[in-house]
């Protein structure tokens, strides 16, 4: 009788133990996890929602570095978030346009011009057109 009372103590302590164990090693699991499922979803792309959020903020070098993320992992265009990267092209050609400017090199700067007036025309939503004008407007572009 002694000997299985002393049992049922060791089991009682061993499942105590494994209980304490189990609620350490949680939170180290959730954090691997969510480390894990970050990355996962890094390489779907950026989401219209990031790209606005960079657009209203202007932040146009980072929502230029973003569309550019998103071209290389392949994300597709949609029709709402077309406008911004027509938007980060004309942003890019306005930034190289200005540099070739300043540099003295008109036929970049023109060839620059004509990137610019072409992605210009590819935006359709009247916020967007607005912010152009004053990226023409910073950059010199008449």
């Amino acid at each position: 009788m002694k000997r299985a009372k002393k049992s049922n103590k060791i089991s009682i302590i061993i499942y105590i133990i494994s209980a304490v164990m189990l609620l350490f090693t949680i939170p180290a699991v959730a954090g691997i996890s969510r480390e894990v499922f970050r990355d996962l979803n890094k390489n779907k792309g950026y989401s219209v929602e990031q790209l606005y959020w960079q657009f209203s903020e202007k932040n146009y070098g980072a929502l230029n570095d973003q569309i550019q993320f998103n071209i290389a992992v392949g994300k597709k265009i949609t029709d709402e978030d077309k406008d911004f990267y027509a938007f980060a092209a004309c942003y890019e050609s306005a930034v190289n346009y200005y540099m070739y400017v300043k540099n003295n090199d008109s036929i970049k700067a023109q060839e620059e011009l004509a990137k610019f007036n072409e992605n210009a025309g590819k935006i359709s939503r009247k916020m967007i057109k607005n912010s152009l004008e004053e990226v023409k407007k910073t950059y010199g572009i008449a």
